[in-house]
């Protein structure tokens, strides 16, 4: 990439990753989730992208899908899954099975319950957990080390308390940040994604010298 646009300076490269490129060259847009309504907000939950998501993906399911009578439900399927459209199109598949509320409920208790058996899915998008383990994998040791007791954390953190409390070096921190596992906030604190300090939770629960 960065001889590509050495070789050739008047091009310019869109490109997405879950991984920062570390070049030179790199100019970084962070993107988040899907904009969905806040706990107690009132107005039209269809003006916010997470629900159009959500209603269009269960509109394949049910074509008369009523977006008005399952709008409470809808609002706290897109919070918990914090407007990730991977998660929105997900939960939207179980509505041959469920209601709007049962959903929710089930993604609140089993992050397993967010999968797909859809044949022409790729298999590293057939459900959170996949994707989850795909990135975990690409981490090195002291990074699985620390992200899974950072899972102890909720509500975010500071990079002092990650230090004090987990022994968490900032170079760890700033890798996982740069590989979007953590978010680093305007207020300078890190957080999870909730889903995702789940998944570090269960990592800690399971790694041997947890057992031990």
């Amino acid at each position: 990439m960065s001889a590509l646009l050495t070789t050739a300076p008047g091009v310019k490269v869109l490109a997405t990753s879950r991984e920062q490129l570390n070049l030179r060259e790199e100019w970084l847009h962070s993107l988040s989730g899907m904009s969905y309504p806040a706990t107690g907000a009132g107005g039209q939950v269809e003006a916010y992208t997470a629900i159009q998501l959500f209603t269009q993906c269960a509109r394949q399911m049910q074509p008369d899908f009523d977006v008005a009578s399952e709008a409470a439900a809808i609002t706290r399927i897109c919070q918990l899954v914090e407007g990730m459209p991977l998660g929105i199109e997900l939960a939207a598949t179980w509505l041959k099975f469920y209601s709007c509320g049962q959903i929710a409920k089930e993604i609140t208790h089993d992050l397993d319950f967010l999968t797909t058996a859809l044949s022409n899915v790729p298999a590293r998008h057939r459900s959170l957990r996949a994707i989850f383990e795909h990135s975990w994998h690409l981490l090195s040791a002291s990074e699985q080390y620390v992200l899974q007791r950072l899972a102890a954390f909720r509500g975010g953190f500071t990079q002092a308390a990650a230090e004090r409390v987990v022994g968490a070096a900032r170079t760890v921190l700033l890798a996982l940040v740069e590989k979007s596992l953590l978010q680093l906030t305007p207020a300078r604190r890190f957080q999870f994604h909730e889903l995702m300090r789940q998944f570090a939770e269960e990592k800690l629960f399971t790694a041997p010298q947890a057992a031990a």
